[in-house]
């Protein structure tokens, strides 16, 4: 790998990794649930970037380029192995958070389908999980 592609890569864990720690401090004030970045997800497949959220697991992503069902998938996987509801949580700078859940009468593994999700905002994300607690 090159320098430049090496400097890279670390600049985009390092934005990667500030996006989930901004993330966890607004689901800290705005939910009052103390979340922190998962450190397992470096040392293990299919863990979530935060710690959960009540039911939900959070797959966090800080892109230009929006490749949601495809973290969609990688979110699935997660949730199936820990049992929790899969949430993609994604920023696009300058734009704010957008959160991927299925949608809330899905059950079973209907939820886990793409085609049943939707797109919320934070304020709409926030009533989801107060209503869920």
């Amino acid at each position: 790998m090159s320098k430049d592609a090496s400097a890279r890569g670390r600049s985009n864990r390092n934005r990667g990794a500030a996006a989930e720690r901004e993330l966890a401090r607004w689901i800290r004030d705005e939910l009052g649930i103390d979340v922190s970045r998962q450190l397992k997800q470096f040392q293990e497949a299919q863990h979530f970037d935060l710690t959960p959220v009540g039911s939900f697991g959070i797959e966090c992503k800080y892109h230009a380029r929006l490749n949601v069902r495809d973290w969609w998938r990688q979110a699935v996987v997660s949730a199936k192995a820990c049992g929790l509801i899969p949430v993609v949580a994604y920023k696009v700078a300058r734009k704010g958070w957008r959160f991927v859940l299925p949608y809330p009468s899905i059950g079973g593994d209907w939820r886990f389908d793409y085609e049943y999700t939707m797109d919320v905002g934070p304020a709409c994300f926030a009533l989801i999980v107060r209503d869920a607690l």
